[in-house]
């Protein structure tokens, strides 16, 4: 098999190729899918720093995965989709940290341990590309699953970092 080029040149005049044809790269399209795959980049920093918690590291592995999925139903490529089967696990793993931390009655400055600090970016990461599929779902027929999931991605990420700061013993600073 002959090895191709890491570059194709087509993109050059600023349209990309999708399932759909080509689009604008500064389509609203565009803007959802690069900010998801930015976060499917920053959750691959945090699991490479969360190599001690083994828990941690599989659950960022899975939720890359589906964020994998969630970009193809962006694209309306038929068999990928964003259930609320996709939401609920969310739910339960951001019930399963947040139980073994104390209740929290007012902001935290982030930070704490360099993987605590890591899922806080993550976690505003997760927040801006929320905000591009707002933009875009609104235009189309909204799927709400679509923003659910990253609803609830962002408080799993929130909670994953308190937890994490929580087992190393970082103080949560108070705003």
């Amino acid at each position: 098999m002959k090895k191709r080029k890491p570059f194709t040149g087509t993109g050059d005049e600023g349209f990309t190729s999708t399932a759909g044809g080509r689009i604008r790269k500064d389509s609203d399209l565009m803007e959802a899918i690069g900010s998801v795959d930015e976060l499917v980049a920053q959750l691959g920093v945090a699991r490479s720093l969360a190599t001690a918690h083994e828990d941690i590291e599989r659950t960022l592995k899975a939720v890359q995965t589906t964020l994998f999925r969630y970009n193809a139903a962006l694209l309306s490529i038929k068999g990928y989709e964003i259930t609320e089967d996709d939401v609920m696990w969310l739910e339960k793993e951001t019930l399963t940290y947040d139980s073994k931390l104390p209740a929290l009655s007012r902001f935290i400055i982030p930070g704490g341990t360099q993987l605590g600090a890591t899922l806080h970016v993550s976690r505003t990461v997760c927040r801006r590309a929320e905000r591009a599929v707002v933009r875009l779902e609104y235009q189309r027929k909204a799927d709400t699953t679509k923003i659910a999931f990253l609803n609830r991605l962002s408080s799993l990420l929130f909670v994953l970092a308190r937890y994490v700061n929580s087992l190393n013993g970082a103080h949560e600073e108070l705003a």
